[in-house]
């Protein structure tokens, strides 16, 4: 909107083509004289509107969409059917999987997406999906913005993610807002704008990595799970500081390559504490092999059936994926 008036006035060159025009007789010489005096205005006009063009643009973009086109918004089931739904803007990678995942819940929801050919297509599989620029009111009011219990904005257009939050909230402030971004120098940014949740791509990746490397040195699942939670906690407000040296997180030197293996703690009145390797049939019900016990820094390597699982002491499981998921509830109180 903003491009359209810094170049809607009237060229020099169209004066050249009126000229060509009187003298084949195209045109009259009052048509001429009008069409010089409305160009003569759009020139003079044009710095005065190139200077209000966002205020101007921002005010045309809040007068109702006419009915020609609000028909290209349509969508397979529409906002005003909606309540308590989920809007979520931009159909990539991001925005498919949640899609799919609330579809999976049987979350309503509603896609809003840019790209025409991604519509249309998406449309005749059945995704509840129409064309339109999220960032203009009449968009977000189509998909039933005031009804809408959470949005989540899945576009990688940091300019867009900004103004969209801050419409969006200004609209409703009630609505959850989730938003992705790519960097994590671009969250506190967002929180300011009203967003009430902002997951960076860039640290998200560096969470997940951290994690795998932790399960491969053998930490306890609990305790990357815990570390996880804190470096997600605040905003990610422990990876925005410099982190200060600090001791390893584990001096546990065990490496098994060629097996899953994980450790889990024994956490006080779980079903497992207090009972020997025997009693807790870990091998005969879980079909898990207990490599270790380490209890207080010392490890009991090939442990016997007779030997006791004891509150705090960290076991060291080989096995099936899925078998070490199935015993994970038995070290947990």
């Amino acid at each position: 909107m903003g491009a359209g008036l810094a170049l809607a006035q009237v060229g020099e060159f169209s004066f050249i083509l009126a000229g060509s025009g009187l003298s084949y007789g195209l045109i009259d010489t009052v048509t001429y004289q009008l069409f010089l005096a409305v160009s003569i205005v759009t020139m003079a006009l044009t710095p005065l509107t190139l200077e209000l063009r966002t205020p101007l643009a921002a005010a045309l973009l809040k007068l109702p969409l006419r009915e020609k086109a609000r028909s290209g918004l349509d969508s397979s089931q529409t906002a005003a059917e909606l309540n308590d739904h989920l809007i979520i803007v931009g159909f990539g990678v991001n925005g498919r999987n949640v899609a799919l995942a609330a579809a999976s819940a049987r979350i309503p929801y509603v896609v809003i997406e840019l790209n025409p050919d991604t519509v249309r297509r998406q449309r005749r599989a059945g995704q509840p999906i129409f064309f339109g620029d999220a960032t203009q009111e009449a968009v977000l009011r189509h998909a039933g913005l005031m009804q809408a219990r959470i949005m989540v904005l899945a576009i990688p257009d940091l300019m867009g993610c900004r103004q969209i939050t801050a419409l969006a909230k200004r609209l409703n402030p009630a609505v959850h807002l989730i938003v992705r971004t790519r960097y994590l120098r671009e969250v506190p940014e967002l929180y300011e704008l009203g967003a009430d949740e902002v997951i960076p791509e860039e640290f998200e990746t560096s969470i997940e990595i951290f994690s795998r490397v932790m399960e491969r040195y053998l930490v306890a699942v609990e305790d990357v799970e815990r570390l996880t939670d804190e470096l997600r906690a605040d905003g990610y407000r422990v990876l925005r500081q410099r982190i200060p040296d600090t001791k390893a997180i584990c001096e546990l030197g065990l490496s098994m390559p060629d097996f899953k293996i994980e450790v889990r703690r024994v956490e006080a009145g779980c079903r497992l504490a207090g009972r020997t390797l025997a009693e807790s049939e870990v091998g005969r019900c879980y079909r898990v092999s207990v490599l270790a016990i380490r209890r207080a820094g010392a490890y009991i390597l090939n442990p016997t059936a007779e030997d006791l699982l004891e509150p705090g002491d960290e076991v060291v499981l080989a096995g099936q994926w899925e078998k070490l998921e199935l015993i994970r509830p038995a070290f947990r109180a």
